[in-house]
């Protein structure tokens, strides 16, 4: 059993997003290139979507 499973053990997944926002990562993705394009930091990016600094550098990357 992985740490995940006995972390949430006897839980059931959610049917919706917890965090209540429910835009698809291909719309998040192409709005973090626009963020990006307009010169806001990749910092404050991954803050408002509430991912890593490096995963934002990893969008960025992609075609």
């Amino acid at each position: 059993m992985s740490l995940t499973e006995r972390l949430y053990a006897g839980t059931s997944r959610p049917d919706e997003p917890v965090t209540g926002k429910s835009q698809s990562k291909t719309e998040r993705n192409n709005e973090v290139k626009r963020l990006y394009s307009i010169g806001w930091k990749v910092p404050d990016i991954a803050k408002y979507f509430g991912v890593s600094i490096p995963r934002v550098y990893q969008i960025l990357r992609m075609s």
